[in-house]
């Protein structure tokens, strides 16, 4: 659940 949330914000995560 946390990671949803961690991904959102990472900007790595924004290129998925």
């Amino acid at each position: 659940m946390t990671t949803k949330m961690t991904i959102q914000t990472s900007p790595m995560s924004t290129e998925k």
